[in-house]
């Protein structure tokens, strides 16, 4: 499965994350193949098919891929079509120069880098084939295909893969490319960064030497890797040591062809001016010396001393003190931070005087060692300091220097985000909003313990951002992110009442609506959804309407909240949808829908949606409340609490939540992993299985609402059980004092997948109903609910879904209710002005979303819930003024 970047839904629109593939987006010409008419064109956003008349092509075999640099590339095409034609082979090509810029950009992940031409040879033509490209390629260039092996000096390659797409679905329920095995079974079509062949794959004679050979890149080379620190498209980064002696040394490689950043540099340019800018700062302690740089085979290397330390950005993870803000914790924090960033100063004072500059100065690319010695890495982007005003074009979200610049200006804006996300690690806004870092300032007041050392040291930090604002030229505290359309501004001034931020969040959605002119969706959202129908309540429409239709009522006077008929066309088109979509789940399909149907009032309407649905929703598979049964049996269960469900429908919904804990009981391990064994597999709801939303937690929540709602003591044990499995895969911290999801390289307290999920489900228990473990657990998980900020500030995985589950796990142990003040002062530090009201970022904070999951609709609910003493992550079917739950 390819990896998501999420930095490429951002790159055609300067406020909300669209697809990469949109066509409209590209505006290059088209490659041109010349075909006979007999033969099919598909024109495809990335690619372009060419499939011969009558061929039918078999599900797999060796396929073969070309290469090529962009000013070799319509040329190659015009040589290979000729050839593939005259074979009476299919085979596809990128269909634009931006599509081959992309895939050969930086961010491409090594297994697909570099392919330009895909053919499907049948195994009697493979030989030929391949001869007669590599003799008609020889004058064309093109970055080697690391899947791939060369056939021999052009730039021709084949591997053993799938012709045709075939799919199948991991253990861990993600889809991915997959070949037959030869027993006929799919395992996955591996495309990894080099080259293998599966024990099983038939070769043919020719290939059986060639296969088996020694690949061309074992050259002799002058010194020796010992490990691997990472690997991109680019090439590598390695520990090692020359074989003359040197020892400890960092070993870069770049790659030819490949890489290209937005100046059009491949990687062995950028590695070039590296080592340029290297030797002339030789001699700066921050700045790792040169030992040795050359060519071995096709690539180049560069051995560079070994500069201890970690990236700032781990540094600050590990050590800003999120659960312990103590005044001796908060003083020995503020004071380190202020010598790391006088010492960077120090740093680039010295390479600003050598006539140099960093031109990318991030968390990433500073190394703190462990008595705080700081080190700058990756020079690839540097050059001179004083030279003429440039837009820094490659840099780090949040990072970014806005408008023109000298690069020694940008090195100093580079160095005040740096500074503001250490005191407070919130920074990536600043995509959207200039100045940004003026807003955290104010927020860093409230978050830091009012002693006067304590004061004093933010004091210290505070006065060096200021200088920092002057050295990079930033004139103004109030900057803006204009263009033709719009206006962004920072929120320097916080909310004080949930009234105010509810009031501004609902006027930042009719600020947004105008600008947002997709035809499939009415809202912006969050790359996790985007390539889903809009539908459910996560990412879909309706999800977005439920939530603001719950903050709309939870205010006096409002605009939405006397006028429902605001809705009134999404929810026909909903009610004319029927209950149908491609996913019937709870949070990511039909039944989300339903409930937002619900939220507003159409009675009729969900009830004889219902009446024709119920039985095929209740034959889902799945095993998450997110998008499988358990979801839509937990709605099915409300709305029979709210007279929704027909009669008879009653009995069936009973059977499945019977049938289900049934099954829980006999194999919980089917539902959701148990123990210490998950690894980091990102924030993709596919890939997810723990917490509330994902794993055990959900199960415990489906069945304490069964309890509750049918009123059966039976089901008490099934939510003990879930509980209990659920809290095998977190991990106490003795420092913090928190109990949190491990996740091997991370932890999560979030309300979707970690601790926060607790408190919707303990907040419909009594304590003397739960297991001990479970008792004796909720107040290191309460902990884990209590930073003073959040990366994000979504609902899902963000500060106001630990603002929500916090309050269910206080209600649980019968704690008073805590200030929403504080809340509503936190969650104004991630609002954007938009115009009449504020918009939020959702996760990635580097453009708007709209959605219940990251987005403000989530926020807004929060606030909504928090505001009326609910916990119910569903939003409710009652107005505020009944009873609340």
């Amino acid at each position: 499965m390819r990896e998501l970047v999420i930095e490429h839904f951002a790159m055609n629109n300067a406020y909300f994350f669209e697809q990469p593939d949109s066509t409209s987006a590209d505006e290059s010409a088209r490659f041109e193949a010349a075909l006979p008419g007999d033969w099919r064109r598909i024109i495809e956003a990335e690619w372009t098919h060419a499939i011969p008349v009558g061929v039918e092509l078999a599900e797999q075999g060796w396929k073969i891929h070309v290469s090529a640099i962009p000013e070799h590339a319509q040329s190659a095409l015009t040589a290979v079509a000729q050839i593939l034609v005259a074979e009476n082979t299919a085979f596809k090509y990128l269909s634009s120069p931006e599509r081959l810029s992309a895939r050969n950009s930086k961010t491409t992940p090594r297994g697909h880098a570099g392919k330009f031409i895909t053919a499907y040879p049948s195994s009697d033509s493979l030989h030929r084939v391949l001869d007669l490209l590599d003799d008609a390629l020889q004058r064309f260039s093109g970055p080697y295909i690391l899947s791939d092996k060369r056939w021999r000096s052009a730039p021709v390659y084949l591997r053993y893969g799938a012709f045709r797409p075939l799919h199948m679905e991991t253990t861990g329920g993600i889809q991915v490319p997959a070949i037959r095995n030869a027993s006929a079974e799919l395992v996955p079509d591996e495309r990894n960064g080099f080259f293998s062949t599966p024990d099983w794959a038939p070769v043919p004679g020719f290939l059986k030497t060639w296969v088996n050979s020694s690949s061309e890149a074992e050259s002799a080379m002058p010194f020796q890797v010992l490990s691997a620190v990472k690997f991109s498209s680019a090439g590598g980064t390695y520990r090692g040591k020359m074989l003359d002696g040197e020892a400890n040394l960092i070993i870069k490689e770049a790659r030819a062809h490949v890489a290209h950043d937005f100046l059009g540099r491949d990687a062995i340019q950028r590695l070039n001016n590296e080592v340029e800018a290297l030797k002339a700062l030789s001699g700066i302690a921050a700045v790792p010396e040169v030992i040795w740089h050359g060519m071995v085979w096709e690539n180049s290397f560069a051995a560079l001393e070994f500069k201890p330390g970690i990236p700032l950005r781990t540094w600050v993870v590990a050590n800003f003190p999120a659960y312990s803000m103590s005044p001796a914790g908060a003083l020995s924090y503020l004071r380190s931070i202020h010598r790391i960033g006088r010492d960077l100063q120090k740093a680039l004072s010295s390479i600003h005087s050598r006539g140099w500059a960093h031109f990318d100065v991030h968390g990433d690319n500073v190394l703190i060692s462990e008595n705080l010695d700081v080190s700058l890495i990756d020079f690839e982007c540097a050059r001179p300091a004083n030279a003429e005003l440039v837009r820094q074009t490659i840099a780090a979200s949040g990072f970014r220097a806005p408008g023109k610049r000298t690069p020694a200006q940008a090195d100093w804006h580079g160095l005040r985000q740096t500074l503001a996300f250490m005191l407070v690690p919130l920074i990536q806004q600043s995509e959207l909003v200039a100045d940004y870092s003026h807003q955290t300032r104010m927020l860093a007041a409230s978050i830091y313990p009012d002693e006067t050392n304590v004061t004093s040291a933010l004091n210290d930090v505070l006065a060096d951002l200021e200088q920092l604002d002057d050295q990079a030229s930033d004139v103004t505290a109030a900057t803006t992110f204009r263009t033709d359309r719009w206006e962004l501004k920072s929120l320097l001034t916080p909310f004080v009442t949930d009234e105010s931020l509810l009031q501004a969040t609902l006027n930042g959605y009719e600020d947004l609506r105008p600008k947002w002119t997709s035809s499939s969706r009415r809202f912006p959202i969050h790359v996790y959804g985007l390539a889903k129908e809009s539908t459910g309540l996560a990412y879909g429409d309706a999800g977005v309407m439920a939530a603001l239709v719950t903050a709309a009522n939870a205010l006096p006077k409002s605009t939405h909240a006397s006028n429902p008929e605001h809705w009134d066309d999404l929810a026909n088109h909903l009610i004319a949808r029927g209950g149908t979509s491609a996913s019937p789940g709870l949070f990511s399909g039909a039944v989300g829908d339903l409930w937002a149907l619900a939220v507003l009032g159409r009675r009729a309407d969900v009830t004889r949606i219902i009446e024709s649905r119920a039985a095929e929703w209740l034959e889902s598979p799945g095993p998450r409340i997110y998008d499988g049964l358990p979801g839509i049996l937990l709605a099915l269960l409300r709305l029979k609490e709210a007279g929704l469900v027909p009669s008879s429908h009653h009995a069936a919904i009973c059977e499945s939540v019977d049938a289900m804990a049934d099954a829980y009981r006999r194999s919980p391990e089917s539902f959701a992993p148990i123990g210490k064994v998950r690894s980091n597999n990102g924030n993709m709801p596919d890939r997810l299985d723990s917490g509330l939303l994902y794993g055990h937690l959900g199960i415990g929540w489906l069945f304490a609402e069964a309890r509750r709602i049918l009123a059966d003591p039976r089901y008490l044990e099934t939510v003990d059980l879930a509980l209990g499995y659920e809290l095998t895969a977190y991990q106490y911290d003795e420092a913090s004092k928190t109990l949190q999801l491990s996740e091997g390289t991370r932890r999560l307290p979030y309300l979707a997948t970690g601790s926060a999920g607790f408190g919707v489900v303990l907040s419909l228990l009594q304590k003397e109903s739960v297991d001990p473990g479970i008792l004796e657990s909720a107040e290191y998980l309460l902990k884990a609910t209590l930073p003073p900020i959040s990366v994000f500030p979504g609902l899902l995985a963000g500060y106001a879904g630990l603002a929500l589950g916090g309050a269910g796990i206080r209600q649980f142990l019968g704690l008073p209710a805590e200030d929403n003040r504080s809340v509503i002062r936190t969650l104004s530090a991630y609002a954007v002005r938009s115009g009449t009201g504020v918009v939020f970022a959702g996760d990635s904070g580097i453009r708007i979303t709209a959605d219940l999951a990251s987005g403000g609709a989530g926020v807004a609910f929060a606030v909504a819930q928090l505001a009326a003493g609910r916990v119910d992550l569903l939003p409710p079917l009652e107005l505020p003024s009944q009873p609340a739950r």
